[in-house]
């Protein structure tokens, strides 16, 4: 089982219904929390990053976002793909003056700093490949989402 495969085990797939930025990081943390995955600095962590560190990324069809914390705001390892219900705005990663209408947004939890980097990595190579993000939007549970990873890897083989 790859890296992101773990990680979508431990997180989930779903949708979210979010006026804006703000709402979303709420959300996210209350149900974060919830589930024990997150330390209570979570949510200023989230924000405080994103103001430093803008996510919003144009991939080749679909605007996403990767949000992710330092690992001493975070219990466990996991990835939450969040598909927006109204698309938010983020600020580019690579021109914080532009924003972009985010239709996804990718939550991140690493607690193992060299972890994270390998899943930045594989989680880059989903993002531009179009045969992952089309059918994102049809997969109402991780397991539609791993089932479908799972037979991307057997093609190649």
């Amino acid at each position: 089982m790859s890296e992101i495969e773990k990680l979508i085990t431990k997180g989930n797939i779903e949708n979210i219904d979010c006026k804006n930025q703000e709402e979303f990081f709420n959300k996210v943390n209350e149900e974060l929390k919830r589930l024990d995955y997150v330390e209570s600095s979570f949510l200023d962590a989230i924000k405080d990053r994103e103001k430093k560190f803008p996510t919003g990324l144009q991939t080749n069809k679909y605007c996403i976002a990767l949000n992710h914390v330092d690992s001493c705001h975070v219990k466990v390892n996991a990835l939450f793909i969040y598909k927006l219900k109204n698309k938010i705005l983020y600020k580019r990663m690579d021109n914080p003056a532009e924003e972009l209408p985010v239709s996804y947004v990718f939550v991140l939890l690493i607690k193992d700093h060299d972890l994270q980097v390998k899943a930045i990595s594989g989680l880059c190579r989903l993002f531009t490949n179009d045969e992952f993000m089309d059918p994102l939007s049809k997969f109402s549970s991780k397991q539609d989402l791993l089932d479908f990873i799972k037979r991307k890897e057997e093609q190649k083989q």
